[in-house]
């Protein structure tokens, strides 16, 4: 399956055409459709993921991202003091962890 297919799908699950989601991204008319000959911008399939909230890895391969590129994208949508409490609470697990020995 191909980018092109993967995109499909994802709009029928939204309930959407390909047309609909190209316009809320501003993207040209058969933009997409393109897709299916040609390689995509990294931008435009970056736009098209996380609208989606998949990876591009996924869009690429079909393949699910590993933890760490989902945690990676997801506090990335979090508000610049939301991250700095979550490096704290990461900081005292790990200092909590190198205590005990664990």
């Amino acid at each position: 399956m191909n980018i092109t297919k993967r995109i499909e799908r994802l709009c029928s699950a939204k309930n959407i055409t390909i047309a609909e989601l190209e316009r809320k991204l501003d993207f040209g008319n058969g933009t997409i459709r393109r897709w299916e000959k040609s390689f995509p911008s990294i931008d435009k399939l970056a736009k098209v993921a996380d609208y989606f909230n998949v990876g591009i890895t996924y869009l690429y391969s079909g393949k699910e991202e590993k933890g760490g590129d989902i945690a990676a994208r997801k506090f990335s949508e979090l508000s610049l003091e939301e991250r700095e409490a979550v490096e704290n609470l990461i900081d005292f697990y790990i200092e909590r962890k190198k205590k005990t020995g664990v």
